[in-house]
């Protein structure tokens, strides 16, 4: 029997996510006998980092923080990758892919106005999306924990 669920579920840190099949097909909440049952959303349990690939596929390490856009897709701040991901929970049939969109997998610092995929960073807590009036993601705002620094990502648009 299904279970109609507010549409969002919350998680620990005041975080939420969408189970709004439209922005996350076959992530919804089904009951039986009471029970909750629980999907694999992204990752594949593995701890060498694995990107661009379908969400399932993906190696994300250690999720610190997470938040999803107006679009659907989620942003996971990776904690021992130092990076942050992306993933775009809105395609169909399972063709989500898990891509880096600030940090180069090295925990260190090399200074501004370099390429986000670029330029290290350096344990990574939390991550913030800045969106337009369309709903498109234009900056994040990045909580850097090892140089004591806030960090913003200009999508370039």
């Amino acid at each position: 029997m299904s279970l109609n669920c507010h549409p969002t579920m919350a998680w620990y840190n005041s975080l939420t996510l969408s189970r709004d099949p439209k922005f996350a097909p076959g992530f919804q909440a089904v009951a039986a006998d009471g029970a909750f049952f629980i999907r694999t959303l992204v990752g594949n349990g593995l701890s060498s980092m694995i990107v661009n690939v379908p969400a399932l596929q993906a190696a994300i390490g250690i999720p610190q923080d997470m938040v999803q856009s107006t679009n659907g897709d989620l942003y996971v701040v990776s904690k021992n990758f130092h990076v942050v991901l992306r993933v775009e929970l809105n395609k169909p049939g399972g063709t989500s892919l898990v891509t880096v969109v600030a940090g180069n997998g090295s925990p260190a610092f090399s200074g501004d106005n370099v390429s986000a995929t670029e330029n290290p960073l350096g344990n990574l807590m939390s991550v913030l999306l800045i969106e337009n009036s369309s709903g498109e993601v234009t900056d994040l705002i990045i909580a850097e924990a090892n140089y004591h620094r806030i960090r913003k990502v200009n999508s370039g648009q």
